[in-house]
C-alpha cells in the first residue's frame, strides 16, 4: 500500500511530516476548546508547575553530568590499558627479536 512513498523518499518525507503536523494542529484545537474549559487552570496552577520543571531540571543536570564524568574516566582507565598492553608487546618484539607483520605496520 505505501511502498510507493519508498521510491520518492523526499516528497514521502514531506507528505509524512505534514500529516503529522495537521494531526498535531488538530489536537491541539480539540484540546483547547474542549479539555483546557473543564480543568480550570488558576495562575497559582502555573507556578507549581513551573516550580516542579526546575526542580526536575537540576536534577536531569546533576544526571547528565555525572554521566559525563563516568564516560570520560572510563575512556580514560582504557587508555591506560591500550597503552600499557601496546608497551608490553613492543617490548616483548625487541626483546625476541620479532619483527611486526607489514599489515600490523600499517595499523600502527
Amino acid at each position: 500500500m505505501f511502498e510507493s512513498l519508498f521510491d520518492y523518499p523526499i516528497v514521502g518525507g514531506l507528505v509524512v511530516i505534514a500529516a503529522l503536523c495537521v494531526f498535531a494542529v488538530v489536537g491541539l484545537f480539540v484540546v483547547r476548546r474542549r479539555l483546557m474549559p473543564r480543568l480550570r487552570v488558576e495562575g497559582a496552577d502555573s507556578d507549581f508547575t513551573g516550580a516542579m520543571l526546575q526542580s526536575v531540571m537540576v536534577f536531569y543536570g546533576l544526571a547528565a553530568a555525572l554521566i559525563a564524568v563516568t564516560v570520560f574516566q572510563t575512556y580514560s582507565d582504557t587508555t591506560k590499558v591500550v597503552t600499557g598492553e601496546a608497551t608490553a608487546l613492543n617490548a616483548i618484539c625487541c626483546s625476541t627479536g620479532w619483527v611486526l607483520p607489514n599489515i600490523v605496520l600499517r595499523l600502527i
